[in-house]
């Protein structure tokens, strides 16, 4: 939407001018938004998709809501290599903070449009139920990779406590040793068991 203001030299004073400028258009760009047609669109959007729209609507309308890189690998399967080559897809970079080592860090991340990133993938994968079943056999493969490894950390430990030196508890006969027979008491232990039993000395 344009909106076009001519401004006309002459003051209109009665002065006159020796030399009469031309008459001068300015011409002055209002950009409306695409859906409602109210608000302003937003220039930051606009310079990363092209597409002007405010934030109400962009926030509101799902093919104008924008998701992380991270979003796009995990709920859409695209790798790096779809979102930064082969046609990649156009992004909007945000200021946020995090939380590093007790302390604020200022970060950038990627903002990618969901209506590209899911139009990128259908061209991959073919559709989006090919896309839930890739996903469901990618979380049965990290569940049998994460069984595997926990009988492997069992194994791990029960091989371990093979090699531990314990008493026995089992019904034996005692093979004692003596410790103590210098006082009138002395002591003695079983050198299987680790059983001490103490003894009066006659």
């Amino acid at each position: 939407m344009k909106n076009v203001v001519n401004i006309d030299d002459d003051s209109g004073s009665g002065f006159f001018h020796e030399k009469k400028k031309e008459n001068c258009e300015i011409i002055r760009e209002i950009v409306k938004c695409m859906e409602c047609h109210k608000n302003f669109h937003l220039p930051q959007f606009y310079h990363a998709f092209g597409i002007e729209i405010c934030f109400s609507c962009s926030s509101k309308i799902d093919k104008y809501k924008c998701i992380t890189r991270t979003d796009c690998k995990k709920k859409y399967l695209l790798k790096d290599s779809d979102l930064d080559n082969n046609e990649p897809l156009n992004f909007m970079l945000k200021n946020t903070f995090r939380q590093i080592r007790n302390k604020k860090v200022k970060i950038s991340i990627k903002l990618y449009l969901k209506s590209q990133v899911v139009e990128k993938s259908l061209k991959i994968w073919g559709s989006l139920d090919k896309i839930e079943e890739i996903k469901l056999i990618n979380r049965d493969k990290l569940s049998a990779r994460n069984t595997k490894k926990f009988e492997k950390e069992i194994k791990n430990m029960r091989f371990k406590t093979n090699q531990i030196p314990f008493k026995i508890s089992e019904p034996h006969h005692h093979n004692f040793e003596i410790l103590n027979d210098k006082n009138a008491t002395g002591t003695k232990r079983c050198i299987i068991c680790e059983k001490i039993v103490e003894y009066e000395i006659l």
